[in-house]
């Protein structure tokens, strides 16, 4: 897979918002305890009862996306709920210019701390000056496990994620060799209606046929306008060690808008690593939870 389309499909912007709002909501999300935890303050009697009204409050529990941002979201999906997030990215990046369409996620609740991540082929297309390369890209095999159910004061929401690319795509968009990721995530309930949220990253590569190193970092400021309106303003960053030091910093920003409590709509959009020439993103999502 060549790199920018495997570092700008995978660094779609993501208001990670309660009822579409905010880190702060993402927070609340884990806070109730498990019909288990309730058992000994109960009488056996009404544990039915409890076990139900949970239940209840789980599917009424906002939907909380990893997308569109680069920053992922610490909420885990809950269990035996299953949740797909896709969408698509254009954009312009080392005077190539670039389109992804599918960036399929799929996200399998396993239990209260552990979801399942399948990251299915997108298609990809590349065009540089007369050459044009297309073709699906590598797909990817991980787990997100939450080590805290929720923010207390300083003490923030967090999670880590691992994750294995598989050699499945196109020999133009393809790294020819599984490649292990791992994310671990923070996020601070600043307000009932601002959160902030940050990933610390380290994932091997492949460029040019020869692996390396690549670091990458980010922050994400998410505010609430209303129960199904949020926005979100982003920074992020790449470290890659080849034969020299490459960076690539980046800003974004977007909306979500909650079209029902199960279905969320994404717009986004940011500058590459060198605006003067040009480089920019921009794309659009959709997620839905059954």
């Amino acid at each position: 897979m060549t790199y920018p389309i495997r570092s700008l499909t995978l660094l779609a912007l993501c208001v990670v918002t309660g009822a579409c709002v905010t880190p702060a909501a993402r927070v609340a999300r884990n806070a109730a305890p498990s019909p288990s935890a309730r058992r000994g303050d109960r009488p056996a009697a009404s544990t039915a009862s409890t076990a139900k009204a949970t239940q209840e409050a789980i599917d009424d529990e906002p939907l909380i996306t990893d997308r569109p941002d680069f920053t992922e979201s610490p909420a885990v999906v809950a269990r035996g709920r299953i949740q797909l997030e896709a969408g698509e990215t254009f954009g312009r990046e080392d005077g190539s210019h670039y389109l992804s369409l599918g960036e399929a996620l799929f996200r399998v609740g396993l239990n209260q701390r552990l979801e399942l991540r399948v990251a299915a082929n997108s298609y990809g297309l590349i065009r540089e000056q007369d050459v044009i390369g297309t073709g699906f890209e590598d797909a990817s095999l991980g787990v997100k496990f939450a080590i805290t159910d929720a923010a207390r004061g300083w003490r923030p929401q967090m999670a880590v994620i691992g994750a294995v690319s598989l050699p499945t795509g196109a020999r133009a968009m393809s790294s020819q060799r599984t490649l292990p990721e791992v994310k671990f995530i923070s996020a601070w309930e600043l307000s009932d209606r601002v959160g902030f949220a940050t990933n610390l990253n380290w994932a091997r590569a492949s460029r040019d046929g020869l692996q390396h190193n690549e670091y990458s970092a980010s922050g994400s400021v998410a505010y609430a306008l209303t129960e199904r309106l949020g926005l979100y303003a982003e920074a992020f960053a790449f470290r890659e060690r080849m034969q020299q030091l490459v960076k690539r910093d980046y800003v974004n920003g977007g909306v979500t808008v909650l079209l029902t409590n199960d279905l969320q709509l994404d717009i986004r959009a940011g500058r590459g690593p060198s605006p003067s020439r040009g480089d920019f993103f921009t794309g659009l999502g959709l997620s839905h939870r059954w």
